[in-house]
């Protein structure tokens, strides 16, 4: 689905992903771990198209998307939900999910299916959702355009277990129901771990170590991973 090699990008003159490769397949979730700067939110930035390639190729589904732009990649099913969300808080739930599944003719009311919590606010507005409800709002309007990539970022920053549970369920049901593939980038090692069949290592920009089966190593090993 996803191919990315010698992937080199950063802001201006300053370089931060140095020499990327990762691979990602039908229906797989690989996680990125890394300690804060290491360079995960540009990766993400600069596979949706967000953050210019210096150097290196990205193909998505075989055809070199390295320099279209963040509209022709989302067309073409690559979905992505950056950190912090960034719902529209002044349209009401029902609006969000609206605005995406416009231009699909996706059916509301197949993804409400997947997100129960949500459709219980309907007709609240964005901004008065609790932070974990605007993440799952965040994840629902993603899945509305039919992506069969998502790139996420950080799902369960800040917000309270119950709701991180709720979220890593969904995303075994996406995976398992949608076949999508999900590159997710996240700090909770529970949440990587449950979630992830491969995990990549990224220091400094490169990625470092690849863990193959993470449910096989203990929550020690990855925190030593994040030093």
């Amino acid at each position: 689905m996803l191919e990315v090699s010698n992937l080199h990008s950063g802001y201006g003159r300053i370089p931060i992903i140095q020499g990327v490769a990762l691979t990602l397949t039908q229906g797989e979730v690989l996680g990125i771990l890394g300690h804060n700067g290491a360079g995960k939110t540009t990766l993400l930035r600069t596979i949706a198209g967000f953050l210019p390639t210096t150097s290196g190729k990205i193909s998505f589904e075989g055809k070199d998307v390295t320099t279209a732009e963040p509209f022709l990649r989302a067309r073409s099913g690559m979905g992505y939900v950056p950190q912090g969300r960034q719902i529209f808080p002044a349209l009401s739930v029902r609006e969000n999910l609206k605005v995406a599944a416009a231009r699909c003719r996706q059916p509301v009311d197949e993804i409400l299916e997947l997100f129960p919590r949500i459709g219980r606010v309907l007709d609240r507005p964005g901004g008065a959702l609790s932070g974990g409800e605007q993440q799952l709002l965040a994840l629902a309007r993603c899945l509305c355009v039919r992506p069969k990539v998502v790139l996420l970022d950080e799902p369960t920053e800040g917000i309270q277990p119950s709701i991180i549970d709720e979220i890593i369920e969904t995303l075994q049901r996406v995976v398992l129901e949608k076949h999508i593939s999900i590159l997710l980038v996240e700090q909770n090692l529970d949440c990587l771990a449950a979630l992830s069949k491969r995990i990549l290592v990224l220091n400094r920009g490169k990625i470092v170590e690849i863990l193959e089966d993470p449910k096989d190593h203990n929550s020690n090993r990855l925190a030593e991973l994040m030093l």
